[in-house]
C-alpha cells in the first residue's frame, strides 16, 4: 500500500508540469520553432501541414532523439525569444547568422547559404543595388531579416 502511494505520488510529481499529448507519450515533444512562409524550406501544404527542406530536418531530429515532434508556426521576429523564454526547444529556419543574433543564440553549422536577391520590376528604371537608394523610393523587406537590416544602414534616402 505505501509502495502504491509513492509510486503515484512520483508520477504526478513527474508529470504534472506536462501538457496531454506529453502524459499520453511519455515523452516530452521537440518543440521546433519555425515560421511556415519560406518555401521551399518552411511553408504548409494546402491541408495547413508543414512541409519543406526544415520540416524534414526537424522530423529526422526528432526521431534520431526519439521524441515526438511539435511544430510551433512561429512569426519570424519571435523566433529567436521563443527560444529565450523556453517556448521553443529549437528554430529550424532560413535565418541567416549574424554577429548579432550569435550573441543571444548558439547556431548549428548552416545546412544552406544563399545570397540577397532583388525582385525588381521588368519596366524599372533600376538596374544595380545603387539605384535604389532615390528619394521617394519604397523599399519592401521583411522585418528582423538581413535584407532588412542591409536596406535601415546603406538605403537611405529611399
Amino acid at each position: 500500500m505505501k509502495i502504491s502511494i509513492i509510486l503515484i505520488t512520483i508520477s504526478l510529481l513527474l508529470f504534472s508540469g506536462c501538457t496531454k499529448k506529453e502524459v499520453e507519450n511519455g515523452i516530452k515533444p521537440l518543440v521546433v520553432a519555425m515560421e511556415l512562409q519560406f518555401p521551399p524550406f518552411e511553408t504548409s501544404d494546402t491541408n495547413g501541414d508543414p512541409i519543406g527542406i526544415s520540416v524534414e530536418i526537424a522530423k529526422e531530429l526528432a526521431a534520431y532523439l526519439e521524441r515526438p515532434l511539435e511544430i510551433k508556426n512561429t512569426s519570424w521576429i519571435g523566433l529567436i525569444p521563443s527560444l529565450q523564454t523556453g517556448k521553443a526547444d529549437i528554430v529550424i529556419s532560413s535565418m541567416t547568422i549574424t554577429e548579432e543574433r550569435a550573441k543571444v543564440v548558439n547556431f548549428s553549422d548552416p545546412y544552406a547559404r544563399s545570397g540577397l536577391t532583388l525582385l525588381i520590376n521588368k519596366n524599372s528604371i533600376v538596374s544595380s543595388f545603387d539605384d535604389l537608394d532615390l528619394k521617394g523610393a519604397t523599399i519592401v523587406v521583411k522585418s528582423g531579416t538581413v535584407g532588412a537590416i542591409l536596406a535601415q544602414e546603406t538605403l537611405k534616402k529611399a
